[in-house]
């Protein structure tokens, strides 16, 4: 078998974005558990050394491929900070950006994120920028909606449902709805639902 040769004047950024670009491709194909140090070094053409330079484990492969999918929702939202946004306009910043890199793209990061869960460390990380998210979306959320920090939250969560459900099925099968449609839908049903909520509260 040839021996792989790692060339010194190659960036080592460089070195580290193909050791995640080949570990994400294999965990998709075979699983976190299935892959292997040495098959993700061989899949980026560098030596194991190179891999345990940047990385100290597989774990922390994992770790850092969802910390770049993470990366893509503070993206996404980054604009809305200092702004007073409706649940609607959340959505559509996240989802819009994720069209833009693709849905497909999205079903492989679904999937690692699903193989992530069951790693403690990872799983603690996952709810802790949940939690940032939901954090900002209380800070920032049109003062329209939403009287109370607890009422805020609430709706936090079901916006962060559904552009996790949605951006889910756009990824399954991108043929099956049409964004846009789903945020206009989705938008009216919030507006509406707090509409009514005003004016009830006005009434008593």
């Amino acid at each position: 078998m040839a021996k792989i040769r790692q060339s010194p004047k190659q960036p080592a950024e460089k070195r580290r974005r193909e050791l995640l670009n080949a570990a994400k491709r294999l965990f998709v194909r075979k699983g976190y558990r299935g892959t292997t140090t040495e098959e993700i070094a061989r899949a980026a053409r560098l030596t194991k050394g190179a891999l345990y330079y940047h990385f100290k484990s597989k774990e922390d492969i994992l770790f850092a491929l969802v910390d770049f999918m993470l990366d893509r929702f503070r993206t996404a939202v980054e604009p809305l900070a200092g702004t007073n946004f409706g649940p609607g306009e959340f959505a559509r910043a996240f989802l819009e950006h994720q069209a833009a890199d693709n849905f497909r793209e999205f079903r492989n990061l679904l999937d690692i994120w699903v193989q992530s869960m069951r790693i403690p460390r990872i799983r603690k990380f996952l709810f802790s920028h949940y939690e940032d998210a939901l954090s900002f979306f209380e800070l920032h959320l049109d003062p329209a909606f939403g009287r109370s920090t607890a009422e805020r939250r609430q709706i936090g969560i079901v916006t962060v449902a559904f552009i996790d459900g949605l951006a889910a099925r756009l990824a399954l099968n991108p043929a099956s709805l049409t964004l846009e449609e789903q945020l206009q839908v989705f938008t009216r049903a919030m507006n509406t639902c707090y509409r009514f909520t005003d004016s009830r509260q006005n009434v008593s």
